[in-house]
């Protein structure tokens, strides 16, 4: 059984930094840094900015993953509900899983949970942003039919470092 509960300020304390690590680790392999200190640096800014006196901002919502006899998270989502732009759109700010847990389904389970739960609350599409060398990401994004809606690539080289994707909810969970 795999269950999301909301962070409170004692898990958020935990799952920040290893969101951090990750971001930075992920801008370095994308090729948008050359040094991990810049990259370091901006990823903490970035999540940073979602913060406001240590409490996270309206509509942000951070659930640890938790299975079965676990004691401690196994992972993490981040969904940003309602978009100014469109408030009919989610956006997935994050979605990780430890290391030794992965392969095993959760982060499908855990994203298909928050995208019924996002249905319930009238939101019909749910957007996120994937970093290019994470092919198995990617793939599982395309297993669950997200569209590929846009490439963002170095200027200086050309090269796709993300792609921006996004589902229709709505039609893809029939009721």
């Amino acid at each position: 059984m795999l269950s999301l509960v909301l962070a409170d300020k004692i898990l958020l304390d935990q799952l920040l930094p290893g969101m951090i690590e990750e971001y930075k680790d992920d801008l370095v392999n994308s090729g948008a840094y050359a040094s991990e200190e810049e990259a370091l640096k901006t990823a903490k800014e970035e999540i940073d900015g979602y913060f406001y006196n240590g409490k996270l901002l309206p509509n942000q919502v951070i659930q640890a993953i938790f299975i079965a006899g676990a004691e401690d998270p196994i992972g993490s989502i981040w969904i940003s509900t309602k978009s100014a732009q469109d408030p009919d759109k989610a956006f997935l700010c994050y979605i990780g899983i430890r290391p030794e847990h992965r392969g095993k389904g959760y982060a499908k389970r855990a994203l298909l949970t928050a995208e019924k739960r996002l249905l319930k609350q009238g939101i019909g599409k749910l957007g996120l942003n994937v970093f290019a060398h994470n092919t198995p990401a990617i793939a599982l994004y395309k297993k669950l039919k997200y569209d590929i809606t846009f490439e963002v690539s170095l200027k200086s080289t050309g090269k796709v470092t993300r792609y921006l994707l996004e589902k229709n909810l709505a039609k893809h969970h029939r009721k």
